[in-house]
């Protein structure tokens, strides 16, 4: 293993839509900050981090006495995150890149890494995911956002959700499950 990466998302919740909202954000904190305490006390170098929204840095959430972006929360507790950025597009307004310059530049002063996540299943809004985009316009895009990102010592790659769907993208046969 490189290292663990959670997808729990509390913004998937019936109650999020309420005045819950803060309490569920602070239990995710609380549940990640237990998670790092219990890495620690065992000593692995096995780094943590979870998949988080990119949108979670317009969300200020005061926690154990610090008001701040709940990405900025989330990114001071882990060792990394994997942004949900899943945009189809590099550049301009609502891309790949404005919704990931947040996250990268608060990174990049705390000496965490971030790993852009893209999407290539169907479903939802077509500029959520590459899928139906084909992969020669993908490459372009890709290249432009790690044209873009090179210079900030934050960025650490794409990750991609999820494999199915990554392999139905490039054409590639999806293994059996067992």
């Amino acid at each position: 293993f490189d290292g663990v990466n959670y997808d729990i998302e509390p913004h998937l919740l019936d109650a999020w839509e309420d005045a819950t909202r803060p309490r569920l954000l602070r239990g995710f904190l609380d549940m990640t900050a237990a998670m790092m305490a219990a890495k620690r006390a065992s000593g692995q170098a096995l780094p943590i981090g979870p998949a988080m929204p990119f949108w979670w840095d317009g969300i200020p959430l005061e926690w154990r006495g610090a008001r701040k972006p709940v990405s900025e929360h989330v990114a001071d507790l882990t060792d990394y995150v994997a942004l949900m950025d899943y945009r189809n597009h590099a550049e301009g307004r609502d891309s790949i890149l404005s919704h990931a310059q947040d996250e990268l530049a608060y990174a990049d002063r705390v000496g965490k890494r971030v790993v852009i996540g893209l999407e290539f299943n169907p479903g939802g809004l077509a500029k959520l995911s590459f899928h139906g985009i084909g992969e020669a316009a993908f490459e372009v895009e890709a290249g432009k956002v790690e044209a873009a990102l090179r210079t900030h010592p934050a960025f650490s790659g794409f990750a991609f959700h999820h494999y199915e769907g990554y392999r139905r993208f490039v054409g590639a046969p999806v293994p059996a499950a067992d």
